[in-house]
């Protein structure tokens, strides 16, 4: 099932995984995000080991000298940014997010990690990157496909990089599974799956929460922005049952989001599966079914300033 676009950190996406790895929190300016902060940070540390696989992977094929500046952007509460700042431990990160609540999550959770000294945040959003400070690696998890032209966003980016820099998109992959089985009725995920598509569909150039760009050819992008050593690497989060509490409520949270952007979109037997999912006196339900489980994948995709 795919998850839905535009639903936080720990975006997930996969999406879309929007809610997943540090998402970009470019929304509605009425949006509470000192009331999601809890729900965002906790996704985020759901997605943890895809997001520090992809992190020391980056870091492993780097072969243009060291890193001394990182920069997240559309961090969110600094789940990605406080991986980032462990595994290059020598790098100053830059932590950046429209959001000064979320930032001042991120910049708790550094303290708490003892990156307190290396770890800065600052305020901005993707629609204007012009005075981002020069970065050895800028990340971006789930948050270019927000903005209204891409590929005007990405040559931004590759423009603050150092000679060598690189710039790692976490976009695409495959949609999140979440269990075995249909709950009765065959085919509910891939409908699940198409609903949301149709949802995003109708929201295309709406500037809506929803008004996203899942469908680009990233690595094309990178090299049009004139980045070169293009390459797209996908990674696993398997997360095998009996699910933890935090990924059961990740679950949870992601079928809710669901059911509020694209339940339109569903029959009323799978609104009714859907519900019978969320009631948690149901064995079948997410909060207590056996065989819950969550697998993704989502893909890296980098590129480098040539000198």
């Amino acid at each position: 099932m795919a998850a839905m676009a535009g639903a936080g950190e720990g975006h997930g996406h996969q999406q879309g995984q929007g809610r997943q790895q540090g998402h970009g929190h470019d929304g509605p300016e009425d949006f509470d995000w000192a009331d999601r902060g809890d729900e965002l940070e906790r996704d985020g540390e759901v997605w943890l080991p895809l997001t520090r696989a992809m992190v020391t992977r980056l870091a492993d094929e780097r072969e243009h000298g060291g890193v001394g500046h990182v920069v997240d952007v559309g961090a969110g509460p600094g789940v990605a940014a406080c991986v980032l700042a462990q595994v290059f431990d020598s790098a100053e990160v830059t932590v950046m997010d429209a959001a000064e609540p979320l930032l001042e999550r991120a910049t708790a959770r550094a303290e708490r990690l003892g990156l307190g000294d290396r770890v800065r945040t600052r305020p901005g959003d993707l629609n204007d990157v012009s005075d981002l400070p020069r970065a050895d690696v800028i990340w971006a998890s789930m948050t270019v496909h927000h903005t209204p032209d891409p590929a005007a966003t990405i040559r931004g980016l590759g423009q603050r990089l150092r000679v060598g820099g690189v710039l790692a998109l976490v976009e695409g992959g495959l949609p999140t599974r979440f269990w075995h089985g249909d709950l009765g009725t065959p085919g509910l995920t891939a409908r699940l799956d198409a609903a949301v598509g149709t949802a995003i569909a109708g929201h295309r150039g709406s500037g809506s929460g929803l008004d996203v760009r899942f469908d680009e050819d990233w690595p094309a992008l990178l090299r049009a922005a004139g980045l070169v050593d293009v390459t797209s690497r996908s990674h696993l989060l398997d997360l095998p049952a009996p699910l933890d509490d935090a990924a059961r409520h990740y679950v949870r949270s992601h079928l809710e989001i669901l059911l509020t952007h694209a339940g339109e979109h569903l029959s009323e037997a799978d609104r009714a599966a859907v519900d019978r999912l969320l009631d948690p006196d149901d064995p079948e339900g997410v909060d207590r079914k056996e065989g819950l489980f969550v697998l993704s994948a989502s893909t890296l995709h980098t590129g480098r300033r040539a000198g």
